[in-house]
């Protein structure tokens, strides 16, 4: 008797009835190992089940790490690496944020998509920053990076009121 259908479970629960020769698994938990199992279906009932089809979810990536690699007037550069993550889960994003130490509140600054380097200007000189960073992939956000601080600080300003004596030396 010809195949009319199949039944395919995930963990022992069927997931699709029916006779298609795909399927699309968009119910799945993230770092979960899954089990598939495959049962064709004919006039006469059901074949035994296929051999088990065995894959780990992917997991949130994990943590960045950080570092600077320049302070200028006004500005300090940020480099940091993309963490290890699934093949099919691969970090669409990270988030980087900033505070004055000690112990303002973290802010958002603005980054693009998946690079790895930013200059984050507009900063005061003489005020101490800190920084930290995230990556997010499909699975979601992963842990914080280390936090690094530096303080940026530019040329001195020109002397202002200089006065001379007669008889004076410098």
């Amino acid at each position: 008797s010809p195949i009319t259908g199949y039944v395919l479970t995930r963990n022992g629960t069927t997931v699709f009835s029916g006779n298609a020769i795909t399927f699309t698994d968009s119910g799945m938990p993230f770092n979960t190992i899954i089990t598939y199992r495959l049962q064709a279906v004919n006039a006469l009932g059901f074949s035994l089940l296929s051999a088990p089809l065995s894959m780990t979810t992917p997991s949130t990536p994990g943590a960045p790490t950080l570092l600077i690699t320049s302070v200028g007037s006004g500005s300090v550069s940020l480099a940091w690496s993309t963490p290890a993550t699934s093949p099919i889960a691969p970090v669409t994003s990270f988030q980087l944020e900033m505070r004055t130490l000690p112990g303002g509140s973290f802010v958002i600054v603005p980054t693009t998509g998946a690079g790895t380097t930013k200059t984050v200007t507009g900063l005061n000189n003489g005020v101490t920053y800190g920084f930290r960073i995230f990556a997010t992939n499909a699975a979601g956000s992963g842990p914080y990076s280390n936090q690094v601080q530096d303080t940026p600080a530019g040329l001195p300003g020109k002397p202002t009121n200089v006065t001379a004596t007669a008889g004076d030396t410098f």
